[in-house]
């Protein structure tokens, strides 16, 4: 089967398919979703994944069947008749291109963390944010004396430590990470007491996400109300980040990346430059915008400055044809200085200030 049988398949199913270059994206029809990018189809193979359920990637015969809401192979046959006589589209195949399950902490790894909360105390952090991501301090192992923040998959398995040293040794890194931080959806999957999930719940109702770079800037976020924040740790989104934020039928994504303001380049503003381009792939332009903190970070701001921050991030929506022309502003800058790649640059050209 090749992907035109696929999409053949598909479409007479009633998938409506978006074309995203390696795959596909459409409702989950199904089970009558009305998402219009819950499901991500690889061409090639078939394989398939439901974002929005929280579904892990399956091959193609399983979308077929519950499509068809049957398992018998004379109803199947018509929609993979196909499949053995393409090399590598097998169902032994789909299931080999699979990622493999990543590494998982032991539970133990987090209930030993100790609640010693003063550090977080003395930047605004209340006990109650802390204990809702389950954080704390380490005293052995490999974490030994930083306060660790355990990053939970959509499976509620912890699959990364990130530690923020305590000890004050000179030159021990400030943050230890343990785990793919490529895989990190963080803190989307963390559940309360009810099993609710805060920060997937702030998302879905706003139909915004902001992105910060660290963990410190999304506490400082969550305590002040807002609670729709994703970590990118560190200066770029990954791909699972954004296959994450295309799956999340988003109506604004807004970078806020630390504001580097006092130094001779500001890394934060030139990265979410380089992002907010990368976006312009997968999303409208005036879906994407850039409001970084009005000083270094989020954890130096007060509650009013981060209540003043938010009406300026909403300005930056409505006036987004001058956001475009700082944006083309700055890629120019960056272009020149041959930090932005050809890719990102192409999509220049799609900002409707370009001249």
């Amino acid at each position: 089967m090749n992907n035109i049988d696929i999409k053949e398949a598909l479409t007479s199913l009633g998938y409506n398919l978006l074309d995203r270059g390696d795959y596909w994206q459409s409702t989950a029809v199904y089970r009558n979703g009305d998402n219009p990018t819950a499901l991500q189809i690889y061409k090639d193979t078939g394989v398939w994944r439901d974002y929005v359920a929280g579904e892990s990637f399956m091959p193609f015969k399983a979308l077929i069947e519950k499509s068809l809401g049957t398992t018998k192979p004379a109803d199947l046959d018509k929609y993979l008749s196909g499949v053995s006589s393409l090399p590598g589209s097998s169902i032994k195949k789909d299931l080999e291109a699979i990622p493999k399950i990543e590494k998982t902490f032991s539970l133990e790894d987090v209930d030993n963390l100790l609640p010693h909360y003063a550090f977080y105390n003395k930047k605004g952090i209340s006990n109650e944010t802390l204990k809702l991501f389950k954080a704390g301090m380490s005293t052995g192992g490999s974490m030994y004396q930083r306060f660790v923040f355990p990053i939970y998959n959509k499976n509620s398995r912890v699959h990364g430590l990130a530690g923020r040293d305590m000890s004050n040794i000179k030159d021990r890194p400030k943050w230890k990470h343990m785990g793919k931080k490529v895989y990190w959806i963080y803190p989307l999957h963390i559940k309360d007491e009810s099993g609710e999930r805060a920060t997937m719940s702030s998302i879905m109702d706003s139909g915004e996400v902001i992105l910060v770079e660290s963990i410190g800037d999304m506490l400082s976020l969550f305590e002040n109300g807002i609670k729709n924040v994703l970590v990118t740790f560190g200066l770029d989104i990954s791909s699972e980040l954004l296959i994450n934020l295309i799956g999340l039928n988003l109506k604004k994504i807004t970078l806020s990346f630390n504001n580097d303001f006092n130094n001779q380049e500001n890394r934060g503003r030139n990265a979410c430059v380089k992002n907010y381009l990368k976006l312009l792939s997968h999303f409208n332009q005036e879906s994407v915008s850039i409001c970084l903190p009005t000083k270094n970070d989020f954890g130096e701001m007060t509650e009013s400055e981060i209540s003043d921050w938010q009406i300026k991030k909403e300005n930056n929506y409505r006036n987004h044809e001058k956001l475009c022309q700082v944006v083309l502003e700055s890629a120019k800058d960056l272009y020149i200085n041959k930090k932005l790649s050809n890719n990102i640059h192409k999509n220049v050209k799609k900002l409707p200030c370009y001249e």
